[in-house]
Parts: C-alpha cells; sequence; structure tokens
C-alpha cells in the first residue's frame, strides 16, 4: 500500500512550484549526493522529489536512472513518515522484500532517508 503524506494536496502543489521537477543537473546538488555518499560510506545517495507519480531524482551519486515510480519508493516512506526514516535490512522487511529495487537492480540492502522541506515546511522528498 502507497504512504501517503496527511496534506498531500499542498505539498504536490508547493513541489510543483519551487519548480524543481526535471530540471537538468544541478552541480549544487550532485555535491550535496557525493558528499553524504562519501560520509556514510554508501555506493547510492540520492536527492529525491515525490510527486503524484513518481519519485524523481533531483541529484544522484552511485545510480543511472532518474526516477521511478512512487509506489516502489523508499523515500515515499521518509516523507510519510515526516522524520528520519531507516530500514536496516530490505530483505527482511516486508514493506520491502518484494520491491523491484530490493529484489531486483539497484539490490538495495538497506535505507536511511532524512525527509527534505520546502521553504514553508512542505515534505517534498527525501536525502
Amino acid at each position: 500500500m502507497l504512504a501517503m503524506n496527511r496534506d498531500e494536496t499542498s505539498r504536490v502543489a508547493a513541489l510543483k512550484g519551487l519548480k524543481l521537477l526535471d530540471l537538468p543537473p544541478q552541480h549544487n546538488f550532485d555535491c550535496i549526493s557525493r558528499l553524504c555518499a562519501a560520509m556514510f560510506d554508501c555506493r547510492i545517495s540520492l536527492i529525491s522529489l515525490i510527486d503524484e507519480d513518481r519519485q524523481w531524482f533531483l541529484a544522484t551519486e552511485g545510480l543511472e536512472v532518474k526516477e521511478t515510480s512512487r509506489d516502489v519508493s523508499f523515500c515515499n516512506h521518509t516523507i510519510a513518515a515526516g522524520t528520519t526514516f531507516t530500514v536496516e535490512d530490505a530483505l527482511s522487511d516486508s514493506r520491502f522484500c518484494a520491491n523491484p529495487l530490493v529484489v531486483g537492480e539497484p539490490h538495495i540492502r538497506s535505507y536511511m532517508g532524512h525527509p527534505v522541506r520546502g521553504p514553508k515546511g512542505h515534505l517534498l522528498g527525501a536525502l
């Protein structure tokens, strides 16, 4: 089941109002992803923005795709929780064990995401 934020309509409107979706790569955001990958010693680090149907990657380190569907998004769970969200073992977690991102490429085994908030506090995605 797709986790949703309480105020989904205003959250998505705030995200779209920032005009960040579908931008070409942005050096400053890419630097943040690279820094997090190095700090946390992980092979994938993303800044993910969640709209109605997808998660779109504003910045990526270690992953070539620019988006996935929202229904397989770990980051969607982060914005639904509204706080740092951690999955230590995706294979043994009932929410994710059949997820195509776990059983297939990129074979996610653990996840830690922290909400990305907009200027007015809306939960836009996750780092």
